[in-house]
């Protein structure tokens, strides 16, 4: 018997935490606690369930519990985050991505400075992570299948208002320039690397892809940097987003390296969390879902779908991939030069990395309801 689904995401963020606190000359996790109570003036905190690598967050409230509803004209709960002065949040992407997306991003203030610790306030924004709740099965009920279909098009919601928010030409071209070199420096170590079974049938399309992607013509726009099922925030009983929080990785990024997020969110993974990756039964239709909301959202785009799958998001979406899952990110969130181990600890995400990468349903799904207006 499985252990509840609670208890799971505790056990994955312990570690996490006792990483946290144990660096060098950060204060105690009690010394945070009465640090957010003081700050916020609440009577009590509690750590949310699911934590990340480089920060200690908490919500600060006065009612019995902290999802007692608030009622009108009393203090609102709020969230108090520490985080290592390695990934500090950019308060100017934070702006930019509430102008991009609304309510969905957290308003957030600089709280100052507590030991080595940066500190931000933030609204509580309600809702539970996707991975509390998702069904961890490869098959799910029709009411479970629509309230999927729900955040399917939430999430194509998202990625169309990124794609209307990009930004004209590049004109930081030197910068562009050397980062594409770096990209490609990149992936010229794949095909000899410890890694390369997982995915070097694909690098002479992921260079390629580096070629488009990073053309320094390419427009750009905002990008989560970290976007996964723990950093979504749905309603429990809708399934709609209602935020998407930790934006510490946030830059400017051609459109679509974050695609691999539409994958994530039509599987789940086996043994409690800890093992494969497997796609659910429907998860064609699930995709087919996202792909027709975001056409729609677009609304008559200047290509056709293929085009737009083939010229411009396919590789988007491989190059997104490779650098999330085959190279090791630091503190801040920034790519180093490392391509991740093949050790027992890195299996399942690169198990991950070859099942998205093979993934031909994905695109497909795409095209299955293109109109052909070519008569």
């Amino acid at each position: 018997m499985e252990p509840p689904r609670e208890s799971i995401i505790a056990s994955i963020s312990a570690p996490r935490l006792e990483a946290f606190f144990n660096a060098p000359d950060t204060p105690t996790r009690a010394q945070c606690d009465e640090h957010s109570l003081s700050l916020t003036g609440r009577n009590y905190c509690m750590a949310t369930a699911s934590q990340g690598c480089h920060s200690y967050t908490l919500i600060c409230y006065d009612q019995a519990t902290p999802h007692t509803p608030i009622p009108d004209g009393e203090a609102q709960n709020q969230i108090v985050q520490f985080r290592l002065a390695s990934s500090e949040l950019k308060m100017d992407r934070l702006a930019s991505a509430l102008d991009v997306h609304g309510p969905i991003v957290p308003r957030t203030q600089y709280s100052g400075r507590f030991g080595n610790l940066l500190v931000y306030t933030m609204e509580a924004i309600p809702g539970v992570t996707p991975r509390e709740i998702f069904p961890e099965s490869p098959t799910m009920d029709l009411r479970h299948e629509i309230l999927h279909e729900q955040f399917m098009k939430d999430l194509a919601l998202y990625f169309a208002n990124c794609f209307k928010s990009m930004q004209g030409e590049v004109t930081d071209l030197l910068p562009q320039l050397e980062r594409m070199g770096k990209m490609h420096e990149r992936l010229k170590k794949l095909p000899e690397s410890s890694i390369a079974p997982y995915c070097a049938r694909h690098v002479p399309e992921m260079i390629k892809a580096a070629s488009i992607v990073y053309d320094v013509l390419q427009m750009r726009t905002l990008t989560h940097g970290d976007l996964n099922m723990t950093n979504f925030l749905i309603d429990p009983v809708t399934y709609h987003i209602t935020g998407i929080v930790d934006w510490a990785s946030a830059e400017l990024t051609p459109f679509g390296l974050e695609l691999y997020v539409v994958q994530l969110a039509t599987g789940y993974y086996t043994a409690a969390g800890k093992g494969p990756f497997v796609f659910y039964d429907n998860h064609r239709h699930l995709k087919r879902v996202f792909w027709n909301e975001l056409f729609e959202l677009l609304a008559k785009p200047p290509h056709s779908r293929r085009d737009y799958v083939d010229e411009y998001w396919r590789p988007s979406w491989m190059l997104g991939l490779i650098l999330r899952e085959g190279f090791v990110h630091a503190a801040d969130g920034s790519l180093k030069d490392e391509i991740i181990p093949l050790c027992e600890e890195n299996l399942v995400q690169l198990q991950q990395l070859q099942t998205f990468l093979d993934d031909e349903d994905f695109f497909d799904a795409a095209l299955d309801d293109e109109v052909d207006t070519t008569e």
